[in-house]
């Protein structure tokens, strides 16, 4: 998959790249187990670990906390609200796609003489 660059306010380009699932259980290893059960923070470290580079600074893979906290001040307030912008129009699309999918499904009915399970 082809990385996909977010401008921010700043004028900043974020290079965002997808994550393997390889990558997000390495992040999880770094977030550590008693951070891990807390969903908006997993969710704010596994956006900034998306982010491979700004500008032509980049942005080291995420392997414990301090790396944590250094890719997330780099990549700030304004960088974090772009990769959500991002990240809407994103789940838009796919959503889109699924609806134009599902109305063009042939509807099958359901056999009114078979059993209920």
């Amino acid at each position: 998959m082809s990385d996909n660059v977010v401008t921010d306010a700043m004028g900043r380009k974020l290079t965002v790249r997808k994550l393997s699932v390889l990558d997000q259980v390495r992040l999880l290893r770094a977030i550590g187990g008693g951070q891990s059960s807390n969903e908006p923070y997993v969710n704010i470290v596994t956006m900034a670990a998306s982010v491979k580079q700004i500008d032509d600074f980049p942005i080291p893979e995420i392997t414990n906390e301090r790396q944590i906290d250094f890719a997330i001040g780099k990549i700030g307030d304004e960088g974090f609200a772009a990769l959500m912008v991002d990240m809407n129009k994103r789940v838009a699309e796919v959503m889109a796609a699924a609806e134009a999918a599902n109305a063009t499904a042939e509807v099958v009915p359901a056999d009114p003489l078979a059993p209920s399970a």
